[in-house]
């Protein structure tokens, strides 16, 4: 399944009227919608919101394939025109200042740029203070939370530019406007995006299938971390050619439910490191 992820209706109708979705369930200001094998969820705004909409998704949902958080943001350099639309590259948080990245493999024609997620409205008096290119209300939040079940290829941002820094947020119309103006682009990449993780999910061949069944059986890894393994693995094998053997970590023995976890995500980080 392809998960939109929106924090406002406006930002979603578009999206929701291309793919006839339906909506599911509502949990307060939430709402989810899915029709065949995609789904989208209105989470409402902030980080906190954001994540916590997105996980309850995720948790009812394990057949999540890719999250793609699609919403409206503010440009930094008042050059930058309303209306275009960027991937991003990488997500910083500017109250922990913890950067995040959202791995960018499949291949497009959008422009890229680096996005600063904030905690409150960013007017045109923090300007000096802004570390981005752009900036948002969500998009930390929502990859911390996705990064919990999901590989980092699996997680991607798609920010347009609605404001400078303007002290007034965009109405529902303008919104829908702007993301219907790209839903062509969108969706394209969404394509592309999808063609790739499925690419990683059959690099796989009869050595690192019997590679990782000896780890998983060394470590007794749970079911998610089976499937956290097996995606990091497919994300080294295409992006540099690592097998789970080339890793030091690979013979290493665990004794302890903290242990084997420790060593998990110590594997990981090696198996997705740039």
């Amino acid at each position: 399944m392809i998960l939109f992820v929106s924090a406002l209706t406006g930002e979603a109708q578009p999206v929701i009227d291309e793919l006839k979705l339906k909506q599911q369930w509502q949990v307060s200001s939430q709402k989810y919608y899915a029709a065949d094998r995609y789904g989208l969820v209105v989470t409402g705004m902030g980080k906190v919101a954001s994540a916590t909409g997105l996980t309850r998704v995720l948790t009812i949902n394990p057949e999540v394939r890719l999250v793609v958080n699609l919403g409206l943001c503010g440009a930094k350099d008042k050059t930058i025109p309303h209306g275009r639309m960027f991937a991003i590259r990488s997500i910083r948080d500017h109250s922990s200042q913890k950067l995040y990245l959202p791995d960018v493999i499949a291949r497009h024609e959008l422009f890229e740029a680096d996005l600063e997620t904030w905690d409150h409205p960013v007017m045109g008096k923090h300007r000096d203070q802004i570390k981005g290119d752009l900036v948002d209300m969500e998009a930390s939040g929502l990859f911390q939370a996705a990064s919990m079940m999901l590989e980092s290829h699996q997680i991607q941002c798609l920010k347009i530019v609605s404001d400078h820094l303007d002290p007034k947020p965009p109405n529902r119309n303008y919104a829908a406007g702007l993301i219907l103006h790209q839903l062509e682009n969108i969706m394209t990449f969404i394509s592309q995006a999808e063609q790739t993780n499925q690419k990683q999910e059959q690099a796989l061949d009869q050595q690192d299938q019997k590679e990782l069944s000896e780890l998983i059986e060394r470590w007794k890894c749970t079911t998610t971390q089976q499937r956290l393994l097996r995606l990091s693995l497919s994300y080294a094998r295409l992006s540099k050619n690592m097998r789970l053997s080339d890793s030091t970590l690979f013979n290493q023995p665990s004794s302890s439910t903290r242990e084997r976890d420790q060593l998990v995500d110590e594997l990981r980080k090696e198996l997705t490191q740039r």
